[in-house]
């Protein structure tokens, strides 16, 4: 995982890909991390310690949604009852 900060401070968009909010974004694709140090943004590596906030979020939003999704069954077998 890479954290790839912009060079124009602040910038919030899109580049390859790559989401950045106030300047600062990250990726773990090596050929986007290329591009990033090829176009002059600074390209800090970062040890794989676990999953980023993103990847925490999305995690929670699948489980929250599996979890709504099991109960939405439970209600329809009931209703059929």
């Amino acid at each position: 995982m890479a954290k790839i900060t912009a060079p124009v401070k602040g910038f919030t968009g899109t580049v390859v890909g790559v989401t950045f909010a106030d300047g600062q974004g990250d990726t773990k694709d090596e050929a986007k991390i290329s591009y990033f140090r090829r176009h002059g943004y600074k390209v800090a590596e970062r040890a794989a310690s676990g999953p980023t906030d993103a990847e925490k979020k999305a995690a929670s939003d699948k489980a929250a949604a599996d979890k709504k999704a099991e109960a939405d069954k439970a209600a329809a077998e009931a209703d059929k009852k």
